[in-house]
C-alpha cells in the first residue's frame, strides 16, 4: 500500500475558544472562487472522449478499437493532460496572483491567458513490423482544425532495441500489463494448468482451470522485463477467497515467455515447486506421477478466517465503545473551489492535480501569496522484495509501472480520513475506460497531539505552549 500524505502547513495557535451558541457548525468546508483556472487539472470525462475520438480518425495511425484489439493489432491504452512546461506555466502564474489582503486571500485576481492545453495519449503499437510503444502529445485542447499529434519524446532516453528508437518510442515488451495481454495470458495459464488439475488437486487440494468453481487463483511479479528484448513472468498461485492473496499462497510458481505479439508463441521456461525445478509442464508432471516428486507441506484452502478482517476472539475491554473521533467545534477552517479543485488554508493555498502514474499533486503552493514549491509529488515508490523462492527473490515492484493513481482508492470515512474531512473525487482513462473514484482525496486539518513550542521562564515566573496544527492531503494507493 502506498500512502500518500501532504502536510502542507503548521499553524502556531494558542488558544481554543468555544462555540459561542453552545451547538457545533456544520464542518463542511467555506466555498470560494480559484483566482485563475487550475491549469493542471486532469482532462475531463468529455474531453478525454473527444481526445479518443480524434485519435481514431487518424488514419496513419492505424488504430483498431480497443474493445475488438488484440495483441497484434495498435490501441490506444492511455490518454490524460499533459501537464504546461513549467517555462511556460510561471510567466501565466506570476500575471494572475491572489491579491493579497491583510484579511486573507479572499480577493481574486480575473483569469485568461492560460497555457494551450494538451493531452498525453499512450499507442501500443502491436501493429507494426517491429511492435512499439509510443506517447503521443495531442492538441491544442479543445478538438479542432488546430489539432495535431506529435510524438513525445522528450520524456525518454531511446530505446536500444533495433527498429525501436527516437520519436518517444518504447520497446514493445517494456510495456505495462493491460487488459488485453491479460485476457490472453489468463488463456495461456487455462491452456497449461487445466491438464495439471489431478496434480495440483493432490498437493494443494484444488486447482484453476478458468472455471468458477477453481480453488486456486494466480497473480504475477515484476519487472517483466529489463531493456525490451524480452518479456517474462513469474507466476505465483494461492487460495482462492483467502482475504489477501499474498496471505495464502501454497507454493507453486511458474516462469513464463510472454514475448512479442503471438500467444501462440508463449512458453513456460520453468516450475519450481518445494525447492525443485522442472524445466517443462511435462516434467513436473511426470515427476508427480511416477512418484519422484518432493511433496511438501499441503495447504488447508478452508481454512480462511485468519486471513480476513472479521473480529475473531472474544471483545476486548471496552471495545464496544466509539473511537475517538476528530471534530472542528467552530466549522471547516478549509476554504475550497471543487470545480477547479484549489484549496486555502490559514493563508496557505494550492491546486490539485492527479494522474494515472503518480497520482496525487500539489500545485503552485503559497504561502500569504508568494510560492513556495511550483510542483510536489511522489514520483515513484520501490518494494524490493527478498526470499528463497523465485517470486520474492525477483520483485521489484516500481509503482508507477503499475499505476498509483490508478490503484488509488475511496477512502473510507471515519477510518481513512476523519468524519467530516473535505473529499474529492479522482480520475483517469485506460484500456478504452474514463474511471472515477469518488471522495479519492481527503483534506482536513489535524491536531499534532503535541506543542510547537513549550518553554518555561523562570526569571518571569510563566511557563506556555504553543498548540500545533497541520493540514492534511491525503490518498491512498493499494
Amino acid at each position: 500500500m502506498v500512502r500518500l500524505v501532504f502536510s502542507v502547513g503548521v499553524l502556531l495557535a494558542a488558544s481554543f475558544v468555544a462555540a459561542k451558541d453552545g451547538t457545533c457548525p456544520a464542518d463542511t468546508p467555506v466555498n470560494i472562487k480559484a483566482p485563475h483556472p487550475n491549469i493542471w487539472a486532469p482532462l475531463s470525462q468529455q474531453e478525454t472522449l473527444d481526445v479518443e475520438k480524434w485519435l481514431y480518425q487518424q488514419k496513419d495511425l492505424n488504430l483498431t478499437l480497443f474493445a475488438n484489439a488484440t495483441l497484434s493489432d495498435n490501441s490506444i491504452w492511455l490518454i490524460e493532460a499533459l501537464m504546461p512546461n513549467k517555462s511556460v506555466a510561471l510567466p501565466y502564474l506570476d500575471a494572475h496572483p491572489p491579491k493579497k489582503r491583510s484579511t486573507g486571500l479572499d480577493d481574486r485576481a480575473g483569469g485568461g491567458g492560460a497555457p494551450a492545453r494538451f493531452a498525453r495519449a499512450v499507442i501500443f503499437g502491436g501493429g507494426y513490423p517491429t511492435p512499439f510503444v509510443q506517447e503521443l502529445q495531442v492538441g491544442p485542447l479543445p478538438i479542432s482544425g488546430e489539432t495535431s499529434c506529435t510524438p513525445l519524446g522528450s520524456l525518454y532516453q531511446n530505446s536500444t532495441i533495433p527498429g525501436v528508437d527516437g520519436d518517444g518510442k518504447i520497446a514493445f515488451n517494456s510495456r505495462t500489463t493491460y487488459s488485453i495481454e491479460g485476457a490472453a495470458l489468463d488463456t495461456f495459464v487455462v491452456g497449461f494448468m487445466t491438464p495439471l488439475k489431478d496434480a495440483t488437486d493432490d498437493l494443494f487440494g484444488g486447482s484453476y482451470t478458468g472455471s468458477e468453481d477453481d480453488e486456486l487463483i494466480y497473480t504475477w511479479q515484476g519487472p517483466n522485463s529489463y531493456d525490451g528484448s524480452w518479456r517474462r513472468y513469474w507466476l505465483w498461485f494461492a487460495g482462492k477467497g483467502n482475504g489477501a492473496i499474498y496471505l495464502n499462497t501454497v507454493g507453486f510458481f511458474v516462469q513464463v515467455d510472454a514475448s512479442g505479439t503471438d500467444a501462440s508463441l508463449w512458453s513456460v521456461r520453468k516450475i519450481v515447486y518445494n525447492n525443485q525445478v522442472f524445466t517443462s509442464v511435462d516434467d513436473f508432471y511426470n515427476a508427480w506421477k511416477s512418484g519422484t516428486l518432493k511433496k511438501g507441506v499441503k495447504p488447508d484452502l478452508k481454512d480462511s478466517k485468519w486471513a480476513d478482517r472479521n473480529h475473531q476472539g472474544s471483545e476486548r475491554p471496552l471495545d464496544d465503545r466509539a473511537t475517538p473521533r476528530v471534530t472542528s467545534f467552530e466549522g471547516s477552517r478549509v476554504k475550497v473551489d471543487r470545480q477547479e479543485q484549489y484549496v486555502e488554508w490559514m493563508l496557505w493555498s494550492f491546486y490539485i492535480g492527479f494522474n494515472r502514474d503518480t497520482g496525487l499533486t500539489l500545485w503552485d503552493i503559497r504561502f500569504k501569496g508568494e510560492r513556495i514549491i511550483y510542483e510536489l509529488s511522489i514520483q515513484d515508490a520501490i518494494a524490493h522484495y527478498g526470499g528463497n523462492d523465485p517470486v520474492q527473490s525477483t520483485t521489484a515492484y516500481l509503482d508507477r509501472h503499475y499505476g498509483i493513481g490508478e490503484e488509488t482508492r475511496q477512502l473510507l470515512p471515519g477510518y481513512d480520513c476523519p468524519l467530516g474531512a473535505l473529499t474529492l473525487n479522482a480520475s483517469y482513462y485506460s484500456d478504452s475506460e474514463f474511471n472515477i473514484m469518488p471522495n479519492a482525496i481527503c483534506i482536513f486539518e489535524q491536531d499534532l497531539q503535541f506543542p510547537t513550542s513549550r518553554h518555561a521562564d523562570t526569571t518571569n515566573n510563566w511557563y506556555g505552549s504553543t498548540k500545533g496544527v497541520a493540514l492534511q492531503v491525503r490518498t491512498m494507493a493499494a
